[in-house]
């Protein structure tokens, strides 16, 4: 089910897509930090998500958000951060991958690394895109 978004929430989830932060979004709409806290917690109980992840998935179920203009892998990612980034898909956070995968958050953190490595990225967010696009996740 399509649910929509006001034009000011859509602006702070393709913010969040380009791997900006509450404050970057805050100073890039001329809003309070607060505002753009609200807006992404807005964003989250439309979509029924609960991590950045998570609402970049539904954008791009809901086509809201497009994996075209996102590059490609730099190298192959392992077997693990597949399952990894496939969780993180699925909105879960890095306690809860640790908990599904019988690891320790710490570990967890070390393949949100190595991910970021491979894909270029420095958000969950691009990096679960880039691993859309690469065909590494599938909706």
């Amino acid at each position: 089910m399509k649910r929509n978004l006001t034009g000011r929430q859509f602006e702070v989830l393709k913010l969040i897509r380009q791997e900006f932060t509450s404050e970057q979004i805050s100073e890039a709409l001329g809003i309070s930090r607060r505002t753009a806290e609200v807006h992404r917690r807005a964003i989250h109980s439309i979509f029924g998500t609960r991590t950045p992840s998570g609402a970049i998935v539904e954008g791009v179920r809901q086509g809201i958000i497009s994996t075209n203009d996102v590059s490609s892998p730099i190298r192959a990612l392992s077997p693990r951060e597949i399952d990894i980034i496939e969780l993180v898909a699925e909105d879960m956070n890095a306690a809860q991958v640790a908990q599904v995968l019988g690891l320790a958050v710490s570990t967890v953190y070390r393949h949100f690394e190595r991910i970021h490595a491979a894909t270029n990225t420095k958000s969950l967010p691009l990096a679960v895109l880039v691993a859309l696009k690469a065909g590494y996740i599938r909706l």
